[in-house]
């Protein structure tokens, strides 16, 4: 399997995890939790003259709900968004093959879809009747446009490597084949083929989030596309309405999608507020209905509708075993037994309580959120504590007897200087701070030095492999395998060299071969445990927030996602009188 890393992927992948990129942070990376109202709400499979009858009715009651964001759109255009803002307003305004709800798969545009007995050819089957917002019919053609929009070289997404695993379609995206060759096509009206150049059972949901693009919009408005109302068109739940950049985007029912009947809030309104300060006055003022809860803020609004999430996103330490200007530390990092004793040491779960009390302790690198095949939590599937959410002092300390006699080091005192590379972000100086004086009162460390560079120069730096330990940010998705494959061979993160790699990348590949999804996933729980035990990250914790929301909206059917944008979903949310509860 091939896998590709530019500097630009990983500044975006920072963004996707990291705290600091905007100010509605948490908002990345979802939560799995579902709320009792979620329930109230499913999406339904009425036909489209009863949609229609339905919106005939729905017409007459106007219902607006008012959210603020830290952040705001940057394109409307699917072939090139690779922000998490952008992501979400897409979801909200196109009828993708599958929608994502509740960290489930919903069909949406594609009714059915299967996959050959071979594994290398999916067939997503479209239903009847699917329309854009003007009302020409949506096709299959729409879902090939929209492919090949995506690896286009002149769309530049920095995600179009996610999508190699498509036959011809590497080549096509690094400007060395055509459109024509790339494994995507469309039969009929109704059917959407991708055909696969090699085994990736991680791709099959990659590819059901697939928006359709329109070939003539982006014909006639070129690079203008997707950057305005007047130069976007809209087959999902939405339309968008109006856009001033850096302000608001509004967001109207789309009568024509044929799911219009489970869309109940006619109007939805994006306001873009940076300051924090500025965003609670909004919602303090009824500007607002709902806004991410601020940390700290949970009693002040504990009379309010708190929607709370855990991300799969989190931080990790990442340790080098091969500095080429400081061997001797690789030397000591890559011991097992050393490593162990930095990870004990750590009181993970008192710290990010008082840091950041929406935040979970992690005892290992796989989500405990993540669902297995048998529907089981991989935490129920897999159990296997690592590491403590809270420190082990005398287990520490046993850890570090062990590494210094194995390592041949007297004392301490020995042990070669270390560097801790940082963001030039004050949270994370905290964090370092607080390892480090664990590290010294447990262990009696006294080697190890906090180095911060501006987010560029520290990502460099990393990738350069010139640190010994770094705080990285994780993002981890639905499948182990999406996170596992940055620490192999190519991957993201795999930023130097380690013993095992070779042994470790050949596990990691050998899980594409396996159609059986419990087959893969037990395998997948064998390369968290060889990792624990071979590889150079310490989980940490993962992020979490809550949004607020005003009780007296009686809000239900909200969405709330552990892996995917929109961590808090209205889509099939509804707003209901008080007459009527």
């Amino acid at each position: 399997m091939k896998r590709h890393i530019t500097l630009i992927a990983v500044l975006l992948l920072v963004c996707v995890v990291f705290s600091g990129c905007n100010t509605y942070t948490t908002e990345e990376t979802p939560e799995a939790t579902t709320p009792p109202e979620t329930e109230e709400a499913p999406p339904s499979e009425e036909t489209a003259e009863e949609t229609e009858a339905t919106e005939e009715v729905a017409e007459e009651v106007s219902k607006t709900f008012t959210f603020v964001k830290g952040g705001d759109v940057i394109t409307l255009d699917a072939g090139k968004a690779a922000d998490n803002m952008s992501e979400e307003a897409l979801y909200y305004t196109q009828a993708a093959l599958m929608r994502n709800f509740h960290d489930t798969y919903l069909p949406d545009a594609a009714e059915d879809f299967e996959i050959s007995d071979d594994g290398l050819e999916i067939t997503f089957y479209l239903r009847d009747g699917l329309v854009w917002s003007d009302e020409t019919p949506l096709t299959a053609d729409d879902f090939v446009f929209g492919f090949l929009h995506l690896m286009d070289p002149e769309s530049a997404n920095a995600g179009a490597n996610s999508y190699y695993v498509v036959k011809g379609a590497e080549a096509y995206n690094i400007g060395e084949g055509a459109a024509e060759d790339v494994g995507v096509s469309a039969p009929d009206e109704q059917t959407f083929v991708v055909e696969l150049a090699y085994l990736e059972p991680t791709f099959y949901d990659t590819i059901k989030a697939l928006n359709p693009i329109r070939r003539d919009y982006v014909e006639e408005h070129g690079s203008s596309y997707g950057t305005s109302p007047e130069t976007y068109i809209s087959s999902g739940p939405y339309i968008v309405t109006d856009w001033t950049y850096e302000q608001s985007v509004s967001f109207e029912k789309n009568p024509l999608y044929w799911d219009a009947a489970s869309i109940n809030i006619t109007n939805l309104e994006w306001l873009t507020i940076v300051d924090q300060n500025a965003q609670l006055n909004l919602f303090d003022t009824g500007d607002a209905d709902g806004m991410q809860l601020p940390s700290g803020y949970a009693e002040t609004y504990a009379d309010q509708l708190v929607i709370s999430y855990q991300s799969a996103a989190g931080n990790a330490i990442q340790l080098n075993f091969s500095n080429p200007e400081n061997p001797d530390a690789g030397e000591v990092l890559a011991n097992y037994n050393f490593r162990k004793a930095l990870s004990y040491a750590i009181d993970r779960a008192p710290m990010i309580a008082a840091m950041q009390p929406d935040y979970v302790a992690d005892s290992r690198l796989v989500s405990d959120k993540t669902l297995t095949p048998s529907g089981q939590t991989w935490a129920e599937a897999y159990p296997f504590e690592a590491n403590p959410v809270e420190a082990d002092s005398e287990a520490a300390q046993q850890f570090l007897a062990d590494a210094l006699d194995e390592l041949g080091y007297g004392s301490v005192d020995e042990l070669p200087a270390m560097t801790f590379l940082l963001f030039e972000v004050p949270t994370y100086r905290t964090y370092a701070e607080g390892f480090l004086d664990a590290w010294n009162t447990v262990l009696g460390l006294n080697n190890i030095e906090i180095s911060v560079l501006p987010i560029p120069q520290a990502i460099q730096a990393g990738m350069s492999g010139q640190f010994d330990l770094y705080l990285q940010g994780l993002a981890r998705g639905s499948d182990p395998y999406s996170m596992f494959q940055m620490f192999g061979i190519g991957g993201a993160m795999n930023w130097g060299e380690w013993d095992e790699m070779q042994t470790y990348t050949d596990m990691l590949d050998a899980t594409n071969e396996m159609l059986d999804q419990e087959e893969r996933f037990d395998a997948l729980f064998e390369i968290e445990k060889f990792f624990d035990e071979n590889g150079y990250m310490i989980p940490l914790w993962s992020y979490g927030g809550s949004m607020v929301v005003k009780p007296d909206l009686n809000l239900t059917g909200y969405g709330v996602s552990t892996f995917d944008t929109p961590t808090v979903s209205f889509v099939y949310a509804d707003i209901i009188p008080d007459s009527q509860r």
